[in-house]
């Protein structure tokens, strides 16, 4: 289960909104950010994965590196437009076939809709 931080609930997106607090399974971010090219549920992967969107943009950067994206850099986890983030259109083949070899990636790829249902953070207080 992933917590929706503030700053991925703030980040600008479809819908459906994430809020803070909300928790939902990486699968269901997944479907959301996939499907509906929800933004804040890309931010809340990458903080999950990595602690902060910064940190997982280095590990996106050095995954296209690694199967040779070299004309890629990312500054971000959603896509939005960033002052230096850039991709061409062969770059995104090469990590679009990267992707799909990944079991998972290619059944939300395959999937038209998707029920999600998210939990509210429980207080500790």
């Amino acid at each position: 289960m992933v917590t929706v931080s503030q700053e991925a609930a703030n980040t600008p997106s479809v819908s459906p909104h994430l809020r803070a607090g909300e928790k939902l399974k990486v699968k269901d971010l997944l479907n959301i950010a996939l499907i509906r090219s929800v933004n804040s549920a890309a931010v809340a992967l990458a903080e999950a994965v990595s602690g902060s969107e910064e940190a997982f943009a280095k590990l996106m950067n050095a995954k296209a590196l690694s199967i040779g994206a070299e004309s890629t850099r990312y500054v971000n986890a959603s896509g939005l437009p960033g002052d230096g983030q850039h991709i061409t259109a062969f770059d995104l083949a090469l990590i679009m076939k990267q992707a799909l070899c990944y079991p998972m990636i290619v059944e939300i790829v395959n999937t038209r809709a998707q029920q999600i249902f998210t939990r509210v953070a429980e207080d500790t207080c």
